[in-house]
């Protein structure tokens, strides 16, 4: 769904425990359960299997970039970038040629510019790539010379909202309106799940001048599927939002959905769903933000979606909205790129 792709934090604990009960298992079951898992697109399921698989045969390149793989995927990058240095440091490095570029990938991702931009110069040099990683590596040591030459912005101090907003899960979203912050929060369990290891839902809090974050009330939340994001009307009374379920694994797909307000000033129940021409059917559609169009005269719906008509991957989208009809979905084309391009916000 794309809530983030890091969904579940990396406890160094639970997977220690879940190694412990791997033990009894042979190598090539392990390796089978790993790739069942990456089928699934379940990494960190995926991360405890060849975990364990390693402390069989801890110096074998080929798990080695496994391990570095399925880690980066989940986005647990320092141990990507740790076992992309032994692949590369390995005898057999000549034979996983994409593992120079994917260090320098998750070495630019944790702000390091000048060791990304090394590798990926030095990715290009050895040219074992594809066209497309290498034209890729050219972009980003180019973007990484850039973000090296800029001066740090002092201007600015990033604090932790601490234990009455935050949960040891992804906490992400956050809008603030009025006195009032809305975010999404990956903490809750799906008591009804069936799929092992059991997996979690997202539900969408919100916080009054700095208090304990609370869920929506009147059953805004979706009981057995993820209620993510929140964007409003420039009036305040619609406010809009995505219902994600899991499809296959831990893969989801999104809608979105708006509630307005009744009389009272509460949420109306039950939620409107976008028409079709938004929730295209097989694709996703998430991560709403209500803009105005000046030429237009026009609130507009900005959204994330891997619908057909984008560059690839996730596109950024608008459409107008005119009280409870909406226009054709428009392809924000200056703006995307052949990257997950998402999570748009508007401010006039």
């Amino acid at each position: 769904m794309h809530l983030t792709r890091r969904i579940v934090p990396l406890s160094l604990l639970f997977l220690l425990a879940l190694a412990v009960a791997l033990s009894g298992q042979s190598l090539r079951a392990l390796e089978k359960a790993a790739d069942k898992a990456i089928a699934n697109k379940d990494y960190y399921t995926a991360m405890v299997h060849l975990q364990e698989a390693l402390t069989r045969a801890p110096e074998e390149p080929a798990l080695l970039y496994r391990y570095a793989e399925v880690a980066r995927r989940f986005h647990a990058y320092p141990q990507a970038a740790e076992y992309y240095r032994k692949v590369l440091e390995s005898k057999e490095a000549e034979a996983f040629p994409e593992a120079l570029f994917h260090l320098a990938e998750v070495e630019k991702i944790q702000g390091d510019w000048a060791a990304a931009e090394n590798h990926f110069r030095q990715f290009l040099t050895e040219n074992k790539g594809s066209p497309y990683l290498l034209e890729r590596a050219r972009r980003e040591a180019d973007a990484c010379r850039w973000a090296a030459e800029m001066r740090p912005d002092t201007a600015w101090v990033v604090e932790n909202m601490g234990r009455r907003i935050n949960s040891p899960y992804s906490d992400f979203a956050a809008l603030e309106r009025g006195d009032t912050l809305y975010y999404t929060s990956y903490r809750f369990d799906f008591k009804e799940d069936t799929y092992r290891p059991r997996r979690r839902l997202a539900k969408i809090l919100h916080s009054r001048r700095g208090s304990r974050g609370r869920t929506l009330p009147r059953k805004f939340n979706e009981s057995n599927r993820h209620t993510a994001f929140t964007a409003f009307s420039r009036d305040g009374r619609r406010i809009y939002f995505a219902i994600c379920s899991y499809t296959q694994g831990v893969n989801i797909r999104c809608e979105l959905y708006y509630r307005e307000k009744d009389r009272r000033r509460r949420w109306k129940n039950p939620p409107v769903k976008l028409p079709a021409t938004i929730n295209l059917p097989g694709f996703t559609a998430t991560q709403p933000a209500v803009g105005f169009d000046s030429t237009l005269q026009k609130e507009v719906l900005f959204f994330a979606s891997d619908r057909p008509g984008g560059k690839g991957k996730l596109d950024l989208w608008l459409v107008t909205i005119e009280g409870e009809k909406f226009g054709v979905p428009q392809n924000l084309e200056t703006l995307n790129t052949p990257e997950n391009d998402l999570a748009p916000f508007f401010h006039t």
